[in-house]
């Protein structure tokens, strides 16, 4: 986990703490992006994603409506957790993701840099040889624009 310090509040550290920096998945899969933060005093009264082209809640993104889940999981280790949830990846969705939470305190909002970038791509499949005839032996290679967090099997 990667720790970036976000916002002095009288006297009062605030940061976000990001599972990942960067997350590369397959086109049409699901991808869970985790957060942990800390703040000052007070309570949290918003917490959401977003992303650079759409400063809002991206629950309310016409892109994303019906797509987009946020659970706050509250492990004992950590007590102030957010997940975002996208289903059914576009490649469209490729973007920096960032936790923006607010509170009651005076000064209480902070952005979560850097964020999470992600990148969705799309499974290439090659051919080798490229030309076959029947009865001879062929090589399929699964390829992708980049290295996929998680290690797909393919049948």
């Amino acid at each position: 986990m990667k720790d970036v310090l976000l916002h002095l509040v009288l006297g009062q550290t605030w940061s976000v703490t990001y599972s990942s920096q960067s997350i590369c998945v397959l086109k049409d899969s699901t991808v869970d992006l985790f957060c942990y933060y800390t703040y000052g005093s007070g309570s949290v009264t918003s917490a959401y994603w977003f992303i650079i082209t759409y400063y809002s809640n991206l629950q309310n993104d016409p892109n994303y409506i019906g797509r987009v889940t946020y659970s706050n999981i509250n492990y004992y280790w950590y007590s102030n957790s957010n997940t975002m949830t996208i289903t059914n990846l576009r490649m469209t969705d490729s973007a920096v993701y960032k936790f923006f939470l607010i509170t009651d305190q005076t000064g209480g909002t902070v952005i979560g840099y850097p964020g999470v970038t992600l990148s969705v791509t799309d499974l290439q499949v090659q051919m080798t040889p490229s030309t076959v005839t029947e009865g001879q032996n062929v090589t399929l290679t699964c390829t992708t624009s980049c290295t996929l967090t998680d290690n797909p099997t393919y049948i």
